[in-house]
């Protein structure tokens, strides 16, 4: 009977936790080509920036190339990026905090009337463990994770683009 109680109670401890699970892999078009000439399609992408109010960091017209600076993402996990699930344990817990990403647009012209656009997003967040310990909480280690775009945002732009 002792040797079935302590399975029993092993068996509910190693279940209670749970590790970090890293982020899924997201299969989605990042690119387009548009039969649109390159003032067109790069006027369409400007304006988008401008109607979301996204910081530009880096703008060349000649080279087709834009990006922006690095931005908060709160609200982003789950919809823009996937950082993967958290792990836990008895009296710890892992959150992730301060995500923020950034993304870069290369707009180019294939002949007069075509035109390509790639759009590459990064994203991070910490990765946070904390301990719980009489009714308070205390930070044990705070770390940097990658995340992976989702593809929302890169499909929103190719979508306003073709609009």
């Amino acid at each position: 009977m002792k040797r079935i109680f302590t399975f029993f109670a092993i068996s509910i401890f190693v279940l209670s936790c749970s590790s970090y699970k890293p982020p899924k892999q997201y299969n989605f078009v990042n690119q387009f080509d548009y039969n649109l000439p390159y003032e067109a399609v790069w006027s369409k992408v400007i304006q988008f920036f401008a109607e979301l109010g996204l910081p530009i960091r880096n703008m060349d017209k000649s080279s087709g190339f834009i990006a922006t600076d690095v931005m908060s993402a709160s609200g982003g996990i789950g919809t823009l990026m996937d950082c993967g699930e958290p792990g836990y344990a008895l009296n710890y817990n892992a959150e992730f905090e301060k995500p923020t990403g950034y993304f870069n647009v290369l707009v180019i012209p294939l002949n007069q009337n075509q035109t390509r656009v790639k759009v590459t997003a990064f994203y991070k967040a910490y990765y946070v463990v904390y301990k719980n310990e009489n009714f308070m909480r205390y930070k044990q280690s705070e770390e940097v994770f990658n995340c992976n775009s989702t593809g929302f945002l890169e499909q929103a732009l190719l979508n306003y683009i073709a609009k």
